[in-house]
């Protein structure tokens, strides 16, 4: 990125992907896979359903199988890799409206 400035557009378009996200809580499920023998860190979402009961669903799991350690490196990697993923609904959403609040300020200080 050469210009890492943003643009009232830009942060709308930040906006839109961030409200076209699955809805619920995110976390992260460390776990082992129901269709891989070997652990992944999975980002995992919650949420009800239309009759109101609670259900769980995976958002994204973070690497191939290949490190299946808790002490190894790479699991370890995937592992802060898939709490960023997790993290990331709710810290982009408080970064946009810590944008604008700045900019408002900075618009009735000018």
């Amino acid at each position: 990125m050469s210009n890492m400035n943003l643009s009232d557009e830009d942060l709308s378009q930040i906006e839109q992907r961030l409200l076209a996200v699955s809805s619920g809580s995110w976390f992260v499920s460390l776990k082992h896979s129901e269709t891989y023998y070997r652990p992944n860190p999975t980002v995992k979402r919650t949420f009800e359903d239309a009759d109101g009961h609670p259900q769980t669903r995976s958002v994204a799991t973070v690497g191939n199988g290949n490190a299946s350690d808790p002490k190894d490196p790479r699991w370890i990697q995937q592992a802060r890799d898939a709490e960023f993923i997790a993290h990331a609904k709710n810290d982009i959403a408080r970064l946009l409206a810590e944008v604008r609040r700045l900019r408002a300020s900075k618009d009735r200080n000018e």
